[in-house]
This record gives structure tokens, C-alpha cells and sequence, in this order.
């Protein structure tokens, strides 16, 4: 049913729409440079990371769906995970995980009625294991979001994904193209 409810991202025309909208919120977000943040600046990086977010979706369903070519499916996932880690990379994501699972590990142990000393230790260590590992994988995350990221590759990536969805808009793509 979750699938029916998404096909309409891998229908045409919305990926095409989808990587021209994106390609253009990258090409503002990059040109606008470092400058104090302005309200286009601010405008654009909300939507960035709304259109990011449904963008990196988007990929995952054209790769599964499979008609799609697999220039598409890299500049959308690409694009959308620069205009999405714009906002996200300063979420510390690592530590709400290990915060909520903490909490969660010490209702389920005080449930068992153990010892409030035990469920303190066992929480502490299994929050600090946590916020590790969640560390670790958050680093990578914040790692290729900051490439990505990085107002001229946002520039380079929005302006394939303009260039992919007038491709494919002709039936064609860039994988078509230049034949990879």
C-alpha cells in the first residue's frame, strides 16, 4: 500500500520536476554565497531541505523501480542528500538517538522492578555505546553532507539535475548520452 501511495514520485513528469526544482534551490543556495543570511537564504534552504529530503526518497524508489536510468536516480540521490544535509548536519542526531534509546532501555528496566543502581549503570553504559556508534555513522553522515553540501558542488549538481530533467524530458538522459 506504502509503495501505491509513492509511485506518483516515479511517474513522469515528477522526477523531472523534481530535479529542476532541486537543481534551482541549489543554484540560489550556491550563488548567494557566504554573505549574512538573508530571507531568500533562509527561504531557500527550508525548501532545499524539504525538496532534499523528498529527493533522496525519490532515488531510492526510480533505483527500484528500474525503469529509470541510472543517471537520474545519482544526480537525484546526490542533489538531494547536499540540499537536505544543508539543514540536517546540525541536528546532532547521534545524541537524541542514544537519548531516546537510553530512556526507553531504562522505562523497560524499570519495569522489571530491578534495582535503580543497576538500571542507571546498564543505561549510562548502553547510552555512551550508543551516542558511539551513532557518533561514528553520524561523522560519515556529516562527512559526504558537507561535500555535497558545499555551495559550488550544490552549483554543479543543480545545474545536471537542470540539464538531466531537460534530458530526459526528450527522452534521453545523461547516462544515454554520454553513454555510462
Amino acid at each position: 500500500m506504502f509503495d501505491s501511495m509513492l509511485e506518483f514520485l516515479t511517474t513522469s513528469p515528477m522526477p523531472e520536476v523534481l530535479l529542476v526544482v532541486g537543481g534551482l534551490i541549489a543554484i540560489v543556495i550556491g550563488f548567494l554565497g557566504k554573505n549574512p543570511k538573508t530571507v531568500v537564504d533562509n527561504i531557500a534552504v527550508a525548501l532545499g531541505f524539504i525538496v532534499g529530503a523528498v529527493m533522496i526518497l525519490m532515488s531510492f524508489l526510480l533505483a527500484t523501480d528500474g525503469g529509470w536510468p541510472f543517471s537520474t536516480f545519482l544526480i537525484s540521490l546526490l542533489l538531494g542528500v547536499g540540499l537536505f544535509f544543508r539543514v540536517f548536519r546540525k541536528v546532532k542526531v547521534a545524541l537524541i538517538l542514544a537519548l531516546v534509546i537510553g530512556a526507553f532501555l531504562a522505562y523497560g528496566l524499570y519495569l522489571l522492578e530491578l534495582d535503580m543502581t543497576i538500571i542507571l549503570i546498564v543505561t549510562l553504559i548502553a547510552m555512551v555505546l550508543l551516542y558511539l556508534l551513532f557518533g561514528f555513522v553520524e561523522f560519515f553522515a556529516d562527512l559526504v553532507g558537507g561535500v555535497l553540501s558545499f555551495r559550488p558542488v550544490l552549483i554543479v549538481l543543480g545545474l545536471l539535475a537542470i540539464l538531466e530533467a531537460v534530458l530526459l524530458f526528450s527522452n534521453s538522459s545523461i547516462t544515454t548520452v554520454t553513454g555510462l
